[in-house]
């Protein structure tokens, strides 16, 4: 069973993630939510591609729901499609931090400004 991962940030709030196969799928509906769309929903259906986007059972805090995780380049898509002034930070808080992070050391940590890998 994968399991679900979730990461918090101070401006773009919690994100799910999901690894399968060695590769890291993104909760749909956090992932438009942070980059500012009204309906995140909507913003799926018309931005990410069907092949990039599985269902998956979730845990939630009222029971287990399907979930849609959607693809690195879905997220991109999402991305370029977000009228959010900080859509380019939010990429490079995905794809340069916890991404990379996480498939390093299975686990992400957010770092103060100023802080090294070695004071975490």
């Amino acid at each position: 069973m994968n399991k679900v991962s979730i990461f918090e940030h101070p401006e773009f709030g919690r994100i799910r993630t999901l690894e399968i196969d060695g590769k890291i799928w993104f909760c749909a509906s956090d992932v438009a939510a942070a980059l500012g769309y009204s309906n995140p929903r909507d913003a799926v259906v018309r931005h990410c591609k069907p092949m990039g986007v599985v269902v998956y059972d979730t845990p939630t805090r009222s029971a287990v729901q399907k979930i849609k995780y959607i693809s690195e380049g879905n997220v991109y898509r999402l991305i370029a499609g977000s009228k959010l002034p900080s859509a380019e930070k939010f990429e490079s808080w995905i794809f340069d931090e916890l991404v990379p992070e996480t498939l390093k050391n299975g686990g992400y940590l957010l770092k103060k400004n100023g802080e090294t890998d070695n004071e975490l």
